[in-house]
């Protein structure tokens, strides 16, 4: 797959771009005003604004924060982001909380960077309406999306925006995109996938597609708990569709999947912690205000020794709710485990806003051989679905 390449846009200088980034980055109140939390996707994005700006275009960033449903929402402007932005470029940073003019942006100087408003603020967005898509088009002379994440996804900025303009990959996602398709069709074997997380009906779709070409499987989070309802070995007061208690019992049953063996029940606020061993009536005998937090001891070492063995290993989901001590372990163990194999020389790829954050909080999330800023476009993309976003550039090469 060969995408149209930001390198091939000729005589940049003093020419409109309008750059899709995802800096849907977390945030945190500092005061009476939001600050970014966490700057890695921003980060991630800087090669393509530095590249452009070096070459005198008039950036125009345009991205999304959050859910506000089509509503002005003041805790998710971008006006903190493009503040933030604007220290790691070390470069002005022209902020627009309505809608510019062309006049507006086009008053900018060579090499200048600008960023819009929240795009979800509009209805358009999420519609992939083709009028505010046009309108967004008009700001500019050039696309540019360098927001991987957000390509499995139709939304305006992201594919009706081409039908109007030339447009390119940025660096980013062309990062993402080689780094995925040489796992998706060629990875070292054996490849293993380790799936977690609390999306069930999200997951399993992917999970059916990746299961003809992972050799081992491994499973937690609610798609585990999920299996388990279907088999009637009910802990908790999750309440799933039938169609995912089928489906789930149907995939997780395969031979080439690891289902845990025991399991850490407690509370929501980490009370009452307890392991419980998967035997065949254990369950009955769990206080009924008990749920499932994370994977046990005896699943984790089980775990590492089938991962020991893998060459390639993808890793998209939590193990339980890690947030809350003392439910942490079996993701952090996740985390270290991708950290060392990655190390020994595996390939390792992961991807998700929850497992990022873990690889972080071990401090490995530097050593994987490629960590993706998409979670659903990474699973997507590797079961081989297409992505709208993509399909649209590859469209228009």
């Amino acid at each position: 797959m060969v995408l149209p390449s930001l390198t091939s846009i000729r005589n940049l200088a003093g020419r409109r771009i309008f750059l899709r980034v995802d800096v849907n980055v977390p945030m945190a109140r500092a005061g009476r005003v939001m600050r970014v939390a966490n700057d890695w996707r921003i980060k991630m994005v800087l090669s393509t604004i530095e590249f452009l700006v070096s070459r005198g275009a008039r950036v125009v960033v345009g991205a999304h924060l959050g859910r506000p449903e089509a509503k002005k929402v003041a805790a998710l402007s971008l006006k903190p982001v493009a503040q933030h932005l604007a220290q790691l470029v070390k470069h002005p940073v022209k902020f627009f909380d309505t809608m510019p003019s062309q006049a507006a942006v086009s008053a900018q100087k060579n090499g200048s960077v600008a960023m819009l408003e929240n795009l979800r603020f509009y209805p358009g967005e999420k519609k992939n309406n083709s009028l505010f898509a046009k309108k967004l088009a008009g700001l500019a002379q050039v696309y540019v999306n360098d927001a991987f994440s957000e390509c499995h996804r139709a939304h305006a900025s992201v594919v009706a925006i081409t039908d109007f303009l030339p447009s390119y990959a940025g660096f980013l996602l062309q990062k993402e995109v080689e780094a995925l398709t040489a796992v998706r069709h060629a990875p070292k074997r054996p490849m293993a996938l380790v799936l977690g997380g609390a999306k069930v009906e999200t997951k399993l779709p992917v999970l059916r597609a990746l299961m003809k070409t992972a050799d081992q499987v491994i499973v937690g989070g609610l798609v585990y708990v999920a299996y388990l309802n279907a088999r009637d070995y009910r802990i908790g007061h999750q309440d799933f569709e039938k169609t995912v208690l089928r489906d789930a019992d149907a995939l997780v049953r395969a031979r080439k999947v690891y289902r845990p063996v025991d399991l850490v029940l407690g509370r929501a606020d980490g009370s009452d912690a307890q392991v419980l061993e998967l035997t065949r009536d254990a369950h009955r005998h769990v206080d009924a205000d008990l749920e499932v937090f994370d994977i046990g001891p005896e699943s984790i070492l089980q775990i590492g020794m089938l991962l020991e063995k893998a060459h390639t290993i993808i890793w998209n989901g939590a193990m339980g709710k890690f947030e809350q001590h003392p439910y942490e372990y079996g993701t952090y163990a996740i985390a270290r485990m991708m950290g060392a194999a990655s190390l020994r020389g595996a390939f390792t790829v992961a991807g998700g806003g929850e497992t990022i954050q873990a690889l972080e909080a071990v401090g490995v999330r530097d050593k994987l051989s490629h960590v993706s800023t998409g979670g659903g476009a990474m699973l997507a993309f590797l079961a081989g679905a297409p992505l709208p976003g993509i399909e649209a550039l590859l469209a228009k090469k």
